[in-house]
């Protein structure tokens, strides 16, 4: 059996695509597992029940948090002769690079790229079902998104499609789409065959950026402006909403706290976020990255229960700018200023 864990979003699965159709084998014969750096260690200690010939670890980085936890199950597999294969363009720590690359068969890395462009430039020799120049629209589209260029007219399509849900078995079905219309050459066909979902997501897109400056909980320190939103629905992403606190709100840095406050994504775009998530046992890019928090149960309950939501956004919004000026203490500061 082939296993490939991916990263739930556009760029995950579509380089999971990609590796499943080099290694032209039915879809059936391939494992899609989804999961995130927080839980890469779990997955594959469970995988280890498996029959397996093969995993391959895309669009999945690495924090200080699970770090011991991920060595741990890959020397666990290592042990049974499993070829691993590890595809990923978010920062590394070298003392990583230098311990997981003696444990893997191939560990490629790199930071110009997507993901799906890294499996693509990795494996094109072996992309024999498709035209190269078709790969490539839809690979520059799919990096078009997540390095959020938005160059190309499809990226605002696919990042819409991918976003509709965010359970398991639609990001599976997201792939298996990805890998039949990928397989058939045709990127006009998989394109008309989305825009129901777009047109439905955009709906609920503009309802919220309409009223995401009003929602927002925002204070300044250091001069640096700080806002804060926590989202009551699964549309529109992390990334849409952050792109709203930025450039529409005036904000330096943007977090977003998940629908099931469970988690928060930072974005910004000239203080190295980064640092704030790695301090909160998270990890990413330098202008877009996350981690868990840890919101009380009672609060959780209520915002489940669509019980004083208001309060509760305003509770959970003082937790996370209490954790950032904690991060401002230890750091000295509350921006790290990129260098690009």
């Amino acid at each position: 059996m082939y296993i490939v864990i991916a990263h739930g979003d556009l760029d995950g699965l579509a380089a999971a695509a990609l590796y499943t159709i080099h290694l032209d084998i039915k879809p059936s014969d391939v494992k899609l597992l989804i999961s995130y750096p927080n839980r890469l260690h779990k997955d594959l200690t469970n995988v280890l029940r498996e029959n397996i010939r093969k995993i391959a670890i895309i669009d999945i980085g690495l924090n200080t948090t699970s770090y011991y936890y991920v060595v741990k199950a890959l020397k666990s597999l290592s042990s049974r002769n499993i070829s691993i294969e590890w595809f990923d363009h978010h920062v590394w720590e070298k003392e990583w690079i230098d311990t997981i690359s003696g444990m893997v068969q191939k560990l490629v890395l790199r930071r110009d790229t997507c993901a799906t462009g890294l499996v693509f430039e990795t494996l094109v020799d072996e992309l024999k079902h498709c035209d190269v120049a078709t790969l490539r629209r839809f690979v520059n589209a799919v990096c078009a998104v997540d390095q959020w260029k938005f160059n190309v007219w499809e990226a605002p399509f696919l990042l819409r499609y991918v976003e509709y849900r965010n359970d398991v078995e639609w990001y599976r079905n997201v792939y298996l789409f990805f890998v039949d219309m990928l397989r058939s050459c045709n990127i006009d066909d998989l394109i008309s065959r989305i825009t129901k979902y777009v047109e439905s997501y955009v709906d609920e897109e503009l309802k919220v950026v309409s009223t995401v400056c009003r929602d927002s909980f925002r204070i300044t320190l250091d001069n640096i402006r700080l806002g804060v939103y926590v989202r009551r629905n699964v549309i529109p992403n992390a990334s849409i909403i952050g792109n709203a606190m930025l450039n529409i709100c005036g904000v330096d840095i943007a977090v977003i706290v998940n629908n099931d406050l469970s988690r928060v994504s930072l974005r910004s775009q000239r203080c190295d976020v980064r640092t704030i998530a790695a301090y909160l046992g998270g990890g990413g890019h330098e202008k877009a990255a996350g981690a868990e928090i840890r919101v009380d149960l009672p609060l959780r309950l209520l915002w489940k229960l669509n019980i004083a939501k208001a309060k509760v956004a305003s509770v959970v919004a003082r937790k996370i700018i209490n954790l950032i000026e904690e991060f401002k203490s230890f750091r000295g500061e509350v921006c790290v200023k990129l260098y690009t």
